[in-house]
């Protein structure tokens, strides 16, 4: 592997790892990644190969950039490890800077060659443009990309290891779709994927005691699943309450209702239920306004800053629907959250009112 390129991806750090190259590299480690979970497991694995669990505490520095350049710490690179076959010194570059920053690191860098340590420089965010330049110059450079559809379906299979039923590669594909990760400019990282699959593991895994063990699950209840995990469940109850509503299916809506009371435990859970249908409506009014513009689903979507299977359900639902409309419901809704706050309308009442008259004149 040459010094100073780019490697493709994690995989290529790992296979470092594994070949024991830290332990005989004379060059600075610089890590650029826009996903913070691959960084910290790469900084993980890198830690367990090299140091010792017992010697930890000597052999094993991290630097942030908040604190002022200490040049004790920093001198530890040059020292001799006490118990680990080398010492290992992680810049965080990421987070805060104090000032004298760039010019310590410079210098890291330019004499990390041939010493003890092996300094691993984690991002550059907080570095200046020259500097980054520098170190990605006199530095062993790995380069973390988003993952990949294939990558991200190995991912995601692996997080659901553990599953007593493995989800079929439709839910697979819906869980990335619904995500939104691979959507360009996306800001959905894997730490957020994490997340959502940890409550679709939940849920799931909720779903199946409830049927008594049985993991025979329709592509509908895969799918509801995968909504209440990643959209929300209050959400998903917002979406199929709304959509009823539109359809003029009045008398199911009705019916949500009284199944959501059933699994209402606490009073602020009515507050939340209010709150989300008026953000859905003031999202139903801007995307209503944008598609007047003649903008596409997707466009709006990066817009608005909204989750695009949201967006696609909206604009399902406003297209018979006009701007005025659309703004005097919205009023309704501001409406029933102050009578509610008020105490003049309980939750249930107040939802019934809102299918009652939805699409009436005022």
């Amino acid at each position: 592997m040459g010094y100073g390129k780019k490697q493709e991806g994690f995989e290529a750090f790992i296979s470092w790892i594994k070949s024991e190259e830290y332990l005989t590299s004379k060059k600075s480690i610089f890590l650029e990644s826009k996903e913070e979970y691959l960084t910290d497991i790469a900084i993980k694995r890198l830690k367990s190969a090299m140091i010792r669990p017992e010697f930890v505490y000597f052999d094993f520095t991290e630097i942030c950039l908040f604190d002022e350049p200490n040049t004790d710490v920093i001198d530890s690179i040059f020292m001799v490890p006490m118990g680990s076959k080398r010492r290992l010194v992680v810049v965080d570059a990421n987070k805060g800077k104090a000032p004298h920053w760039d010019t310590k690191i410079s210098k890291l860098c330019e004499e990390a060659n041939g010493n003890i340590g092996l300094i691993v420089i984690v991002g550059s965010s907080s570095l200046l443009p020259a500097t980054t330049a520098l170190i990605r110059r006199l530095s062993h450079c790995f380069d973390f990309g988003r993952l990949k559809m294939p990558q991200l379906i190995s991912f995601l299979e692996k997080q659901c290891g553990k599953l007593p039923v493995k989800p079929p590669i439709e839910a697979i594909n819906y869980i990335i779709e619904l995500s939104g990760y691979l959507n360009n400019g996306s800001e959905y990282n894997l730490n957020d994927f994490v997340n959502d699959i940890s409550k679709f593991n939940s849920l799931l895994l909720e779903f199946i005691h409830f049927r008594d063990g049985d993991t025979k699950l329709t592509k509908g209840h895969w799918y509801h699943i995968i909504q209440r995990a990643i959209v929300g469940e209050e959400n998903v109850f917002i979406f199929d309450f709304m959509d009823n509503i539109f359809r003029k299916n009045k008398d199911e809506a009705l019916l949500q209702v009284s199944a959501m009371m059933n699994k209402m435990k606490q009073p602020a859970e009515a507050l939340k239920i209010i709150s989300t249908l008026i953000n859905q409506m003031e999202l139903m009014l801007a995307v209503k306004e944008l598609s007047m513009e003649q903008m596409r689903g997707d466009d709006i979507a990066v817009v608005l800053k909204a989750h695009k299977f949201r967006i696609g359900k909206i604009m399902e639902s406003v297209a018979s629907m006009s701007l005025h409309q659309i703004k005097r419901e919205l009023i309704r809704c501001y409406s029933i959250e102050v009578e509610y706050k008020k105490g003049i309308l309980d939750i249930e009442t107040a939802l019934e009112s809102f299918v009652a008259f939805f699409g009436e004149s005022s």
